[in-house]
């Protein structure tokens, strides 16, 4: 028997708690093109999550690490496993609190995907290079300019994703409320529910995935990770040692008795924190259901503009133990001297490709030439005679904010090794031999 979207939205209103979203009241800036299609047998948000796996932006992932070294190794996830593991646990939380799941899958899969190179320290660099362009580079608001504007795939600029998607895809991290006034994304509200398990669980599995990375890595000590409150409140209610039940006595006794030691400590936290947030969300939800009358979705839809942020997420005091965590991973990880060295080379390599190609703008590739002039009008620089277009250039494209924000977009785009390449072109190898 053939499922229609008609089908699966009505499952929905049966299945789903009111306060969750639903697939049928999702709008979209463009109607949909229906391209010969006669039979529609998935949800709008299902659509979405399709759209997002198709993308560009998507499969790039792979290729983009989470730490990682320069030239990447594989010493640490990459952001496509990240978004996976992350999509993974979003949906056991939704599913266990009578949420959209289709929804959390199509925000956890697009949270990542304005990731730039290297991470972190590209995120930080690429701040400041915005920065000086009139602007500003934040992750979440990077990937919903992917997928409002930078993705191509359709006559329109973007994918065209619900707005409920793309709202859950900004405020899965902090936003800044003034820099997008759509009716559709709220930026003045708290995140809905859905968005609000997306935010939680990203924010927990990045920590527990660099603690594993860290550990299977040698770059984190499994002694001082044991030491920590959280492992050894984990240990109690698991009724044995971490150690003991890795068959491990001490650290230093060979790989594979990290390998499961680390494996012991991932299972563990994973579970710790997903009970976590299950068990108090559940309890702050009713508290709040309650203090504001929802008992339909439309109450729910009625009372939203309320919904404080937050709801969705730990109990102080299994919080407490994650700020721990989390503490120390920075402290010993992040903040150690061989990421840090990683850092230093990807603030290099990303501000160098950046002031090469506004300092000469024949540099950069086509597209990015193509979407300044679909922006700012005039010719297309290489149609320009070669005796104007040095005028041309410090005319129209060197103090202009609008193209330096569309050069950050193209390095924002760009994988590790991508990166990497384009700076050896730019401006020669000697980074990646040693000698910044």
């Amino acid at each position: 028997m053939t499922t229609s979207r008609e089908d699966l939205e009505r499952e929905e209103d049966q299945r789903l708690a009111p306060w969750a979203m639903r697939s049928s009241l999702a709008r979209r800036t463009h109607p949909l093109e229906r391209e010969g299609r006669v039979f529609d047998y998935r949800t709008e948000f299902q659509r979405d999550r399709d759209r997002i796996l198709h993308s560009r932006a998507f499969k790039r992932l792979r290729l983009k690490s989470t730490g990682g070294a320069i030239p990447p190794v594989e010493r640490y996830r990459d952001r496509l496993t990240h978004t996976l593991e992350v999509t993974q646990i979003s949906r056991t939380v939704a599913r266990s609190l009578g949420l959209n799941e289709d929804l959390v899958e199509a925000i956890a899969l697009g949270h990542e995907l304005g990731a730039p190179p290297f991470a972190r320290a590209g995120e930080i660099a690429l701040s400041a290079l915005a920065g000086a362009a009139g602007g500003g580079f934040q992750c979440n608001h990077q990937s919903l300019r992917v997928v409002d504007l930078i993705e191509k795939r359709y006559r329109h600029a973007g994918l065209n994703l619900t707005d409920a998607t793309r709202e859950g895809i900004l405020k899965h991290a902090p936003w800044s409320a003034g820099a997008h006034r759509e009716a559709g994304l709220h930026s003045g509200w708290a995140p809905f529910f859905e968005a609000q398990v997306v935010a939680v669980v990203e924010e927990i599995s990045s920590v527990v995935q660099d603690l594993d990375d860290g550990l299977r890595a040698g770059d984190l000590d499994p002694a001082s990770v044991e030491r920590l409150p959280i492992m050894k409140e984990l240990s109690r209610r698991i009724e044995a040692p971490v150690s003991q039940r890795a068959g491990v006595a001490r650290p230093g006794r060979g790989r594979g008795a990290l390998f499961m030691r680390a494996n012991l400590m991932n299972r563990g936290l994973t579970h710790l924190f997903v009970t976590g947030i299950i068990q108090h969300s559940l309890r702050s939800m009713k508290i709040w259901t309650r203090a504001n009358a929802v008992e339909t979705h439309e109450s729910f839809l009625a009372a939203r503009v309320h919904l404080k942020p937050g709801t969705i997420g730990l109990s102080p005091p299994v919080y407490r133990l994650y700020d721990g965590l989390r503490s120390f991973v920075d402290r010993r990880l992040h903040q150690g001297a061989w990421l840090s060295a990683v850092a230093a080379r990807a603030r290099h390599i990303l501000s160098g490709i950046f002031q090469a190609l506004v300092r000469d703008p024949r540099l950069a590739d086509d597209y990015v030439l193509l979407r300044f002039r679909e922006e700012c009008g005039g010719a297309y620089l290489r149609d320009i005679a070669p005796g104007s277009i040095e005028k041309e250039i410090t005319r129209r494209y060197r103090a202009n904010k609008k193209f330096a924000r569309l050069v950050v977009d193209h390095i924002a785009g760009m994988t590790d090794m991508f990166a990497i390449a384009e700076y050896e072109r730019l401006l020669g190898p000697q980074l990646i031999r040693g000698n910044l």
